[in-house]
């Protein structure tokens, strides 16, 4: 849930813009693209609380690179209304009503627009350390762990990243909304010690 100070604090920053300019100005924002047209101060903060404020919501890191791809000229049509409906909005309960519908429409985009490259680079980088490499799978990756342990592999450094299970389980941005998760209990289970070379080398 975003922290109701950091959604106060990005709801007066943009009621500090000129009232037909709001939308524009989180659009600017939200695209991490430069912005000629505003004080790159105001951009920043707004930029800011927008990244608090989506970390809050979605438990997850603001997705700089996707939404400026997301937003870059020439922008879609529906993109762009979802930002001007902040136009002329004065009313604070108003904006910070806009301002969530923002985000979820935002991180909704932004998941499709993502999902098929996951899903080519899964595939592709799972085909390269097929055992083909025998005994080798240093610099590749795996779906599978028990890939490694079936060919005794040991390495010096092993990259993770495990499909936690973010506490907002509830909101549209959890993980468990687009992929299978796992509890600390299984992830802790996985047969990631085996596969050292030295004590620490997990990443």
């Amino acid at each position: 849930m975003i922290d109701k100070r950091v959604l106060d604090c990005l709801v007066d920053q943009l009621l500090e813009t000129s009232p037909d300019q709001t939308g524009d100005m989180m659009l600017s924002a939200a695209s991490f693209l430069p912005a000629p047209r505003f004080d790159e101060f105001e951009v920043g903060r707004i930029r800011a609380l927008l990244a608090a404020s989506w970390d809050d919501e979605f438990g997850i890191p603001i997705p700089f690179a996707t939404l400026r791809e997301l937003l870059k000229p020439p922008i879609r049509v529906s993109h762009l209304l979802a930002f001007r409906k902040l136009n002329h909005v004065t009313d604070p309960v108003r904006v910070r009503n806009e301002l969530i519908s923002i985000l979820n429409y935002l991180q909704i985009q932004a998941s499709r627009l993502s999902a098929p490259r996951q899903r080519s680079f899964l595939a592709s980088s799972a085909e390269q350390c097929r055992p083909s490499l025998g005994n080798q799978f240093s610099g590749h990756s795996v779906r599978d762990i028990n890939e490694l342990v079936e060919h005794s592999c040991k390495y010096a450094t092993i990259y993770a990243d495990p499909p936690w299970r973010y506490d907002n389980s509830a909101s549209r941005g959890a993980a468990a909304n687009h992929y299978p998760t796992m509890t600390l209990e299984e992830i802790c289970r996985l047969p990631v010690e085996e596969r050292q070379l030295r004590p620490g080398s997990v990443r």
